[in-house]
This record gives structure tokens, C-alpha cells and sequence, in this order.
């Protein structure tokens, strides 16, 4: 369960756990692989600040996890509370890991029409700095509403370069691939290791043809989210040959 009762499970009452939902002989070492993949996911309290450690000093988590607000974690095991298990913290770390299996269905879409999905979000502020963006841009995977393009948020990575807070997001969420609504034009974006492209926009007007200004009614295509949908969960977008990566500067 992923309730705030979850027992934390370790060594082999985690395996058996999740041995009970993967099939028997699932597990590594049999040569067979689970049904769907397994996430290690770092629950933050505050998405904002990231992952503290217990001195109260901000950490990186390993790249091999995906750190999630508890919103956004809501809304990833929604439907399947049954396929997670909470696993003993990082030493060192804040936050709640679980392990999930992962069903992707980008569960942040749900307006059948653009206009009224968009009004969800039309007096909304960033969680960082507190004001509502220029370029507002919501994380797919997750339901984080983000400042795009946008000085107030920017952080500087190693070398001393100005990374935007999108940017950041796409670090720690979805494994470094993460997949962006900008609201202002229904356009989805694809951010991947230092690199986006325009993926197009899931809504269509009554011809079945994107509409950037959002002057006429937009509806949610069935097709299209099942395409995206697929291509995240099979981390496929590098086959799409139709996508035009360019580096990111700043995003």
C-alpha cells in the first residue's frame, strides 16, 4: 500500500512481496523479466526544494531514481495501489522509496477539451518562486507546474551554466526523459539528456489539425495520447525519426 500505514519492507519480505505481483520466477537471477518495470521511486515532501539529507542539506538522489512530489506520486499509483511496495529510506536521504510497478498512462491529461483543461490552471502559481510563469509548462509524467524559460527559477550546473527549472525537472523526473504540456499552445515537448524537441500537441480541432492560438474548440486524441504514452513507457522517442532535437540552451 502506498498509504501513510505502508509497512516498510527489506531483504526478503520485499522480495516475496513483489514476487506475489511479477509471477513467480520473476525475480533476478530466474532469466525471466517482470511484466511491466519496476520503478525505485524517492517521495520529496516539498518538489521544490528536493531531496534533503538528514542535516537538512540538499542532496542529489542516485540517477537511478525517480524523485516525485506526493502529489505526483498520487497520481502515478493511482489505479494500482496494489503493485507498490515501500522499501527501507537511503541512509542519509528524506523521503519515502518505494518500489513500483510502472503502467504508464499520463494520468495528468484528463480534459477531453483542451479550453476547459486549461482553465484548471490559468490562476496557477509556480511551487518554487511563487508566481504565475510567462511560458506556464506542466510535466506530463508527474502534474508539476513549472516555470519555463524563465529567470526566477534558473539554477547553475557544474560548469557554471544557467539551467532552467524544466531542465531540472527532466533531471530527477522520468530518468532524465520527461515529456512537457506547454498550456499557452497545447504543445507537448520532449526533454532528453540536454536535449528537446516538439513532439506536436495531443488536442485536435473539428478538421483533426493542431490549433496553436486555442481559437477553436481542441479535443483530446485518442491516437495520439496512445502513441505518446507508448513511446514513454518504451523510452522510444530517439526512433521517432519525425522529431528535430535541438541543444538546450536554456529551458
Amino acid at each position: 500500500s502506498a498509504s501513510g500505514a505502508a509497512a516498510v519492507l527489506d531483504g526478503p519480505a520485499a522480495a516475496r512481496s513483489l514476487e506475489r505481483w511479477i509471477g513467480p520466477g520473476s525475480l533476478p537471477g530466474s532469466g525471466l523479466q517482470p511484466s511491466s518495470p519496476l520503478l525505485l521511486v524517492l517521495v520529496v515532501p516539498d518538489s521544490g526544494q528536493g531531496a534533503l539529507s538528514e542535516r537538512g542539506e540538499e542532496v542529489e538522489p542516485p540517477r537511478h531514481i525517480w524523485q516525485v512530489s506526493p502529489e505526483g506520486f498520487e497520481r502515478l499509483v493511482a489505479g494500482h495501489r496494489e503493485k507498490v511496495v515501500e522499501l527501507a529510506g537511503i541512509p542519509g536521504l528524506r523521503g519515502r522509496l518505494y518500489c513500483v510497478a510502472f503502467r504508464l498512462t499520463l494520468p495528468v491529461i484528463t480534459g477531453r477539451v483542451y479550453q476547459k483543461f486549461y482553465t484548471q490552471f490559468v490562476h496557477a502559481r509556480c511551487t518554487v518562486c511563487g508566481v504565475a510563469p510567462n511560458i506556464p509548462t506542466l510535466c506530463l509524467l508527474c502534474g508539476t507546474f513549472l516555470c519555463c524559460n524563465s529567470e526566477c527559477c534558473r539554477k547553475r550546473d557544474e560548469g557554471g551554466q544557467p539551467v532552467g527549472e524544466v531542465t531540472q525537472h527532466a533531471q530527477t523526473c522520468g530518468f532524465g526523459t520527461c515529456v512537457f504540456l506547454q498550456l499557452s499552445n497545447s504543445l507537448v515537448h520532449i526533454v532528453a539528456d540536454g536535449f528537446i524537441a516538439c513532439w506536436g500537441s495531443l488536442y485536435l480541432d473539428g478538421h483533426g489539425e493542431e490549433e496553436y492560438n486555442l481559437s477553436r474548440p481542441l479535443h483530446i486524441s485518442e491516437a495520439r495520447l496512445q502513441q505518446l504514452t507508448q513511446s514513454v513507457r518504451e523510452v522510444a522517442f530517439d526512433f521517432e525519426s519525425r522529431l528535430k532535437w535541438k541543444k538546450v540552451i536554456f529551458v
